[in-house]
């Protein structure tokens, strides 16, 4: 019912009372695929992101893998959505993501959040898959240049031998 109802909203244009419509007949069945597809469709045309997120969100739930998982959390993050984005990156580690990239932009996160602690976490577990990873070196040369100078030399001095151009270009 909620489905159809959506169905002639559209037709009239009426995005948001579509979305609403369609929100409210996933909330009753939530692997209702077809109408989370319409969900996402309609709230992209009437460009309304943060609808079009949360859509997608269920779409990624149901059918995505941990690529999918991760592109999200990168979506929710450039949205600012940056708790949302943290939950999306460790599901996305969950699903089998590897690499150091979901750690260190889930430190990103942390760090926009203003939670250094679990940013430094971030960081450091991108480094404990790839431990020479540039940016993590670097944002863990930040973090620390005001709290721990040796540590922070550490790194920098790690920066300078692996990534000579970097360093020069950060004016390190």
């Amino acid at each position: 019912l909620r489905f159809n109802l959506a169905l002639q909203y559209e037709k009239k244009e009426e995005y948001q009372l579509a979305i609403m419509h369609l929100n409210k007949a996933v909330q009753l069945n939530p692997e209702y695929v077809k109408a989370i597809k319409k969900w996402k469709a309609l709230a992209e045309v009437s460009e309304n992101q943060d609808e079009f997120l949360i859509a997608e969100s269920f779409m990624v739930s149901l059918e995505g893998n941990a690529d999918d998982y991760y592109d999200l959390a990168r979506k929710l993050h450039k949205n600012k959505q940056l708790s949302l984005a943290i939950d999306w990156y460790d599901r996305a580690v969950d699903k089998g993501k590897t690499g150091p990239w979901p750690y260190y932009w889930k430190g990103k996160a942390h760090e926009g959040l203003g939670d250094l602690n679990e940013a430094k976490k971030g960081y450091l577990s991108a480094l404990s898959e790839t431990p020479l990873h540039k940016f993590s070196l670097y944002r863990m040369y930040l973090m620390l240049s005001e709290t721990d100078q040796n540590a922070a030399q550490d790194y920098l001095n790690k920066l300078r031998t692996n990534y000579p151009d970097f360093v020069k270009e950060k004016n390190l």
